[in-house]
């Protein structure tokens, strides 16, 4: 009982970290590849603009 208590909560600490990562995707205007997660192109290392 006692491990399903702490499951439940250290499962809940991660929710809050899957909420803050940049999920939308965009496309590199450098190298053109389509971005699906985060703020840099994985191929030319460049950061998204805003």
């Amino acid at each position: 009982m006692l491990l399903c208590i702490l499951v439940l909560i250290f499962q809940g600490k991660n929710n809050n970290y899957e909420q803050s990562m940049y999920l939308s995707a965009w496309k590199c205007k450098y190298c053109g590849f389509d971005v699906q997660m985060g703020d840099f192109c994985t191929y030319c290392y460049t950061k998204k603009e805003k």
